[in-house]
């Protein structure tokens, strides 16, 4: 599959995981959204964003946790659920190992 017919295919996930970054989708639903085989739309995922679905799913919902914290309105636990953490140490946990700092430090600063 030439590089342009692989985005063409993959194009509705990315659409998909940038519209809906808080669903918790599993990658067989991402792959039957382009009538792939599970490892084969993988390969071409990772192929096409330098990312496994799950980890680009994650860097979206971390740029919107960016956006979410500036908004002192909001309590952390709440942006993480808004965001599809399952738990609110996992959404610390993940930032701060992504971001270098955790989202009090990032909100504070």
């Amino acid at each position: 599959m030439c590089k342009n017919t692989e985005l063409s295919t993959v194009l509705p996930v990315i659409s998909e995981i940038e519209q809906h970054y808080y669903e918790n989708y599993k990658i067989d639903h991402y792959a039957k959204m382009c009538n792939m085989s599970k490892y084969h739309f993988l390969r071409i995922f990772r192929n096409i964003t330098g990312f496994s679905p799950l980890e680009y799913r994650n860097r979206i919902r971390l740029e919107h946790a960016k956006d979410l914290l500036e908004d002192l309105s909001i309590p952390i636990n709440e942006i993480g659920d808004q965001l599809g953490y399952t738990s609110p140490s996992y959404f610390c946990d993940t930032f701060k190992k992504k971001i270098g700092v955790s989202p009090k430090k990032y909100r504070e600063s």
